[in-house]
């Protein structure tokens, strides 16, 4: 599931095997790619999650990074972000 970090990481990179995704303190799925577009200035990624939390638009899941938890927002696949409207569908 494509998701998009809320705050500015973007010099983030995947040091380990994957980010745990979290939900009230719940591992529900783990990060599996992470990417950054200089041109947005915004750091994406792709996680497998849990059947039962998979929706779209979801901005309650947690990252964890380096033992700080980042927020992110889950969105429709395929993933295109664009300058005007931060994220869309295409």
């Amino acid at each position: 599931m494509p998701f998009v970090f809320q705050d500015d990481l973007k010099d983030l990179t995947m040091e380990t095997d994957s980010f745990p995704v979290q939900y009230s303190n719940e591992n529900i799925g783990f990060v599996s790619a992470v990417y950054y577009s200089p041109k947005l200035s915004k750091q994406f990624g792709y996680a497998y999650i849990k059947k039962e939390y998979a929706y779209t638009n979801v901005d309650a899941f947690e990252v964890e990074v380096n033992s700080m938890a980042h927020k992110i927002t889950t969105e429709n696949s395929p993933l295109l972000i664009t300058e005007s409207s931060n994220v869309t569908v295409s």
